[in-house]
């Protein structure tokens, strides 16, 4: 491969990375603004999507909270699962491999590492894991397992669909 074409490809790659990180973020903040604005919320844009004067049950708190830790996740099934490698475009085959590596990146810091520190020690980040925890009184081990299961259920499926083909 000369230099330009590895330059482009390290900048084609940089790209996606941001770009798969960005459509977690909004998917994350999407899924919780949507149950904000059920909730009678307005939004509001400042550091990413906020909502404010939400009037939140404890229900549609949890359920807050559920849902911006689960759609980013959920979507990536469904990424994974339509996932096609006989088309021949490296461009979407690169894509979702980068994009599901980000996932499982994202899964394994802030669903497996978190709460398996947090089982040794109160970091006391306050992030929206510990409020899903306080709220709904469930261990981090439980946190753990389910994701460290999902994520090895994700493995699985890319793997079966080849996605880790060309690596």
């Amino acid at each position: 491969m000369n230099k330009t074409n590895k330059f482009k490809s390290t900048v084609s790659t940089l790209i996606m990375i941001a770009l798969s990180f960005l459509i977690i973020y909004l998917l994350h903040d999407i899924s919780k603004a949507v149950v904000g604005l059920l909730c009678g919320g307005k939004i509001e844009f400042n550091r990413g999507i906020t909502i404010v004067n939400a009037d939140y049950g404890n229900f549609s708190y949890i359920l807050n909270l559920i849902l911006g830790i689960s759609i980013p996740v959920l979507f990536l099934f469904l990424l994974v699962l339509i996932f096609n490698n006989s088309l021949r475009n490296g461009l979407y085959h690169k894509f979702t491999l980068i994009f599901f590596m980000c996932s499982v990146l994202s899964i394994s810091v802030c669903l497996i590492f978190y709460p398996l520190v947090s089982l040794f020690t109160d970091l006391r980040l306050h992030t929206e894991l510990d409020e899903l925890l306080e709220a709904t009184g469930l261990s981090p081990l439980f946190i753990l397992v389910l994701s460290l299961l999902i994520t090895t259920l994700l493995v699985k499926i890319a793997s079966k669909k080849n996605l880790f083909k060309n690596l």
